[in-house]
């Protein structure tokens, strides 16, 4: 499984998680996820979808130096030193 950096600069993600940088081994980020949900529960899910599963615009995702949605990145294959930046929106936007 790839090693992948996760950086969380700031926002509810980072209150969450404690963490600006850490590393996950995962294969694509719906993987991530899951594995926050299991550590946090279900408020990781609304961090990034809204109460009918549809994921919030405004989230910034940016892997390898490119922005991503969440729907781009949920089954994106990840690679070794892949980098991903997560900014959730701030209170809705």
């Amino acid at each position: 499984m790839p090693k992948v950096k996760i950086m969380v600069p700031f926002g509810p993600l980072r209150g969450l998680v404690g963490k600006e940088e850490f590393e996950v081994d995962i294969k694509n980020f719906r993987e991530f996820i899951d594995m926050l949900r299991k550590k946090y529960g279900d408020v990781v899910l609304r961090l990034f979808f809204d109460e009918e599963g549809k994921e919030y615009q405004f989230n910034m995702i940016i892997h390898n130096g490119v922005s991503k949605t969440v729907t781009e990145m949920i089954n994106s294959e990840l690679r070794e030193g892949d980098v991903i930046y997560i900014w959730p929106a701030l209170d809705g936007g």
